[in-house]
């Protein structure tokens, strides 16, 4: 009872303020009750639900409660006459657009919510919950495989979360290339990942998941491997133990060369391209986790806490 009195106190305030939409955050944990999931419990459920539409439509304020979960879920909030959000859509769409298969976003436009905001992008990612049913497992299987995409003129190129193969779509043709990095020399095979990739001029640069001392260089116009750089004993003298080192992350500097952070310590690498020489330092944060390039400065991220850093050492 507490807990709907501060609720329906805010809401006022808020609609006080003059207010014309109020999104209701994860509103389906919101009723809890004991031996439960407390996740959408009904009837109580929508007694709260309409407890604060009675608070806000005094205002003239529109309730939209905001939920991941099956689409039929979004079609239930939906047939008690509230707005909905159609996280379904940003999946169903690139799987249209990528792969050419339209049917299962053209079923969805037919049967959703009219009374929807629609989403491109979510601070949670692109929802894989929400199209489930709406697109075969196997679709969805191809989606949740990958961690990053590169666009080289009209290829994408998808660069595994998990296994061993690069896929490279070309949206010219339709056709589909796979790249197993496995057969690639270098990569260990107790871990056969990939860390990261950054596409300068024509070239894809990869790292492998565990830092080998080794840049794969992928040419986008043959497919094939163009050559590998090899810098381990290079990197002995900042590590006693090379094969142990990791990157999360790489990024191309406003010079267009690649530079990364050695996980978890104060060492920072910068891959000339031009050159093709490495060049290795270390700064005073130490535990670094990645680097990204805001406004053509070089930002750090520590590995733990939430202070960033500077290349040139400014917090």
């Amino acid at each position: 009872l507490e807990f709907r009195r501060v609720l329906f106190r805010s809401l006022e305030t808020l609609c006080k303020h003059g207010l014309a939409l109020i999104r209701l955050d994860a509103f389906a944990y919101a009723t809890k009750k004991a031996n439960s999931s407390c996740f959408f419990i009904e009837p109580d459920v929508w007694e709260l639900m309409d407890g604060c539409q009675d608070i806000v439509s005094k205002y003239g304020v529109t309730l939209l409660p905001e939920i991941h979960e099956h689409y039929t879920m979004q079609q239930k909030i939906a047939s008690h006459d509230y707005y909905v959000y159609d996280f379904a859509l940003p999946m169903l769409l690139l799987n249209g657009l990528y792969y050419g298969h339209t049917q299962y976003l053209k079923n969805w436009l037919q049967i959703c919510p009219r009374k929807q905001f629609t989403t491109l992008d979510t601070h949670d990612g692109i929802g894989v919950v929400d199209v489930k049913d709406l697109l075969p497992d196997e679709e969805i299987d191809r989606w949740a495989m990958h961690k990053k995409c590169i666009r080289y003129e009209d290829k994408l190129v998808f660069l595994p979360l998990l296994g061993s193969h690069i896929h490279i779509f070309d949206s010219a043709t339709g056709n589909f290339t796979t790249i197993d990095v496995a057969a690639w020399d270098g990569f260990e095979k107790n871990e056969v990942r990939v860390s990261d990739a950054v596409l300068i001029d024509d070239m894809v640069y990869i790292f492998p998941v565990r830092y080998s001392g080794s840049l794969y260089c992928l040419n986008m116009n043959s497919f094939f491997l163009d050559e590998i750089y090899e810098f381990k004993e290079q990197m002995r003298a900042y590590s006693k133990n090379v094969d142990d080192i990791a990157i999360t992350r790489v990024e191309k500097d406003k010079y267009g060369n690649i530079c990364f952070a050695i996980l978890g310590t104060n060492i920072l690498a910068v891959w000339d391209v031009e050159n093709k020489k490495l060049g290795i330092d270390k700064c005073e944060v130490d535990n670094l986790f990645s680097t990204h390039l805001i406004d053509d400065e070089q930002w750090f991220f520590k590995r733990s806490g939430s202070d960033i850093y500077k290349l040139d050492g400014d917090k």
